[in-house]
């Protein structure tokens, strides 16, 4: 593990564990029904934006309809049908097949292309990714225990101004 995971983990973990400690209790920050809402929402949103079976489904059925032509009319019948694909990795490999390759050939040709195309986008795509997943997320949490604190002294009107500016500030 990296010394900048290292210290990422540590001081990220401790600055927001510093700013529950300051304000409150930790014990206020610990609610199941909460745990419930934001875990059982992630899932379920996350299952409604892409469903399984629309996924599944298209790519099947592109991939019988290529083989019912092939065992038809022959694997030449699905060169016509190159130009109609927009998906440049399945267009190539569709002009593999065509070509005559064999199929250890093409999957070699195809797993190569992968490899190189994941390695030119994947560090680049990681570090934007992760700035933006954390910054909402330090940002809610922020707000979130401006406001816990906050309430939690609604008796005292005096320690109300300064939690409320934790919270709208993050």
């Amino acid at each position: 593990m990296d010394l900048g995971t290292v210290i990422g983990i540590v001081l990220s973990f401790g600055l927001v564990l510093s700013a529950i400690l300051v304000g409150s209790s930790l014990a206020i920050f610990i609610s199941v029904p909460s745990m419930l809402i934001v875990i059982g929402g992630t899932i379920g949103a996350s299952l409604v934006n892409y469903p399984m079976g629309h996924v599944l489904g298209v790519i099947i059925d592109k991939f019988m309809d290529f083989a019912n032509r092939a065992r038809r009319e022959g694997i030449l019948s699905l060169e016509p049908a190159l130009k109609s694909i927009e998906d440049d990795f399945l267009r190539k490999g569709l002009q593999l097949t065509v070509d005559g390759l064999e199929p250890q050939v093409i999957q070699e040709i195809l797993e190569t292309e992968i490899q190189y195309l994941e390695n030119r986008h994947e560090t680049g795509a990681e570090i934007l990714k992760v700035f933006a997943d954390f910054a909402p997320a330090m940002g809610m949490i922020g707000t979130v225990i401006g406001l816990v604190q906050m309430l939690q002294t609604m008796s005292d009107p005096s320690t109300i101004g300064p939690a409320m500016a934790v919270a709208l500030l993050t």
